[in-house]
């Protein structure tokens, strides 16, 4: 599926059709948030798992021929359907619209690359942490190509502060930079993991265009904690093309 949404916003056509005869529990029953797919025989009626762990099946689809692999990140619009039961945790939900979030695993910087990967200029909205996956929200100037976004160790820098250093690298693909355009991405992080401890120490250091200084966010990657609380986001953003 292209790395694209569909309007997050009034959700007309099937939806409205389905809660035309009670609006209000319809609405109050629909949410935007950021979850995991869980999908091994990568089928069109799949799990999503968010943020908090909760575990959503979707029981009903506005898209059948759509086929997400697991470990897939997405921002899913939803219909919750039926509540947890006694001996039954997940919740069955009508998947309205989805948006793939670019879901990459960690890369390696050395001499082969470190032209290649770039080293264009990004702006970080937001950067976190969830179930074993470090998120960033960005926005980046451009216009109508393709941009790459990665995220790794570059091996040609020494640090000896026991803290695993990443750097956001981002290639604009010689663009235009005549528009700002949003993205979102998720790289794995699971890899990083150390035998016997709980929990380490990340810094993201990125190349910023609204300063002239290299921007560096410090993140604590504990390895058993998720989070308590469903993460929404907004999508009223002009979405950038991002691989």
């Amino acid at each position: 599926m292209n790395n694209r949404v569909y309007l997050f916003i009034l959700m007309v056509g099937s939806v409205f059709f389905e809660c035309s005869n009670d609006v209000d529990s319809c609405l109050e029953n629909q949410s935007v948030a950021i979850a995991t797919v869980n999908n091994p025989d990568e089928q069109s009626l799949f799990f999503l798992d968010l943020e908090n762990n909760d575990r959503l099946w979707t029981a009903s689809s506005n898209f059948p021929q759509y086929k997400p692999s697991t470990g897939q990140r997405v921002i899913a619009d939803y219909t919750i359907l039926s509540e947890e039961s006694e001996g039954n945790k997940v919740r069955n939900i009508k998947l309205n619209d989805i948006y793939e979030i670019l879901t990459k695993d960690l890369v390696t910087i050395d001499d082969s690359n470190r032209d290649s990967i770039g080293n264009s200029s990004i702006h970080i909205a937001d950067i976190w942490i969830s179930n074993d996956f470090l998120n960033v929200e960005f926005t980046f100037k451009g216009y109508n190509k393709v941009h790459y976004i990665n995220l790794g160790f570059n091996t040609l820098k020494d640090y000896n502060d026991g803290k695993i250093h990443l750097e956001l690298r981002h290639n604009n693909n010689d663009d235009v930079a005549t528009h700002k355009s949003w993205g979102m991405a998720s790289f794995n992080i699971k890899p990083l993991q150390i035998k016997g401890k709980d929990s380490l120490n990340i810094v993201v250091h990125s190349k910023s265009y609204d300063s002239i200084r290299e921007r560096t966010d410090e993140l604590v990657y504990n390895f058993k904690d998720t989070q308590k609380t469903v993460r929404t986001v907004t999508l009223n953003k002009d979405k950038g093309k991002i691989s």
